[in-house]
């Protein structure tokens, strides 16, 4: 019987609560949290789904679902749509949304805010430079000024603290990596092709989450909103509560 779930949540630290927060366990649940160092550096949802699974095993047959928080859900969906014996894997999404270009900017500006940029740094950066063509055509590139630009910055800054050039270049590579984590996360989410999922959805909404149309791809796919906040979200009770009903439907706990 199927009592596995795979959940897939973001690398790095947030004010949001995590799918931890469900205490899936609780209830009886096996979870598997795929993200975990060394995180993939592929720059596509197919490719960075694929780095998530054991040597690029498909999904056995003992997983239940997969379970997806925010910009995850595109390498999610990618996830599921790979083929495997019997029926398509459930796809459970909390506020799921696609991975746009404007939030890519903004978090790489943050990034930078956290390295110690004033503001005309972080305005200046390459991100802002970028299109949706360039992230999809040659995300390598965009990546590559990402991590030099945070380099320099973590440099300037380590440099103003006394340290010398060799010192401030490892550590500034060090920490430009942790950031780019991230950024190389929400690149792959961005260029996802929406596979074809023919398999069930439910998509959990907090309260003011505007991203609530057919999801992209599916053809069975529920909405349900949740009075929550964005943050506290998969803390909620209620969104806790719908999350066991739907993996009630769809496997067995041991």
């Amino acid at each position: 019987m199927s009592s596995v779930i795979l959940a897939l949540d973001y690398p790095g630290r947030r004010d949001e609560s995590r799918i931890r927060d469900l205490r899936l366990e609780a209830a009886g649940w096996q979870v598997r949290y795929l993200m975990a160092a060394p995180f993939p550096q592929a720059l596509t949802s197919s490719g960075y789904a694929a780095g998530l699974m054991p040597s690029a095993d498909p999904i056995g047959t003992d997983v239940a679902a997969v379970l997806a928080y925010c910009s995850g859900a595109p390498i999610a969906q990618e996830l599921v749509s790979a083929a495997r014996p019997g029926e398509p894997v459930p796809l459970l999404l909390f506020d799921g949304e696609p991975s746009l270009l404007s939030g890519i900017r903004r978090d790489a500006a943050a990034a930078a805010n956290q390295l110690g940029a004033d503001e005309a740094a972080r305005k200046s950066g390459p991100a802002e430079g970028f299109t949706d063509q360039q992230l999809t055509a040659d995300p390598k590139r965009c990546v590559d000024s990402l991590r030099e630009w945070l380099v320099a910055l973590g440099m300037s800054a380590l440099r103003r603290e006394g340290a010398d050039e060799v010192e401030a270049r490892l550590v500034a590579t060090d920490i430009a990596c942790f950031y780019l984590d991230w950024l190389v996360f929400l690149i792959a989410a961005h260029n996802t092709q929406w596979p074809e999922f023919d398999g069930r959805l439910m998509h959990v909404v907090s309260r003011s989450h505007r991203f609530t149309e057919q999801w992209p791809g599916s053809r069975i796919a529920e909405t349900c909103r949740v009075d929550s906040g964005r943050n506290e979200l998969l803390d909620h009770r209620g969104a806790r509560e719908l999350a066991l009903s739907f993996l009630e439907q769809v496997g067995t706990t041991t």
